[in-house]
């Protein structure tokens, strides 16, 4: 039953990154509606992060790309410096 249980937390693992992947796009969507407000450094260092891979949303597109995009950087621990520095 171990194994089984491996296979479904490397399942887990990778929804988590995807939703995480979501929140970042949204989150930083939502930051630059509130323009020309400024949000924490830290807050705003994610948004570039998450600008460097991901256009902001102007009109209806496929988003399984994007959040593809961000799941592979919050995989390679690529928002974890910002995390770091908020904390």
């Amino acid at each position: 039953m171990a194994m089984t249980a491996a296979w479904k937390l490397r399942r887990v693992v990778r929804n988590v990154q995807h939703v995480i992947g979501i929140e970042l796009m949204c989150s930083a969507q939502g930051v630059e509606y509130r323009r020309p407000l400024r949000a924490a450094r830290a807050v705003e260092e994610a948004v570039a992060a998450v600008r460097e891979l991901v256009a902001p949303l102007g009109q209806d597109r496929v988003l399984a790309p994007d959040i593809a995009a961000l799941a592979v950087a919050v995989s390679e621990g690529r928002f974890t410096e910002v995390a770091m520095a908020a904390a």
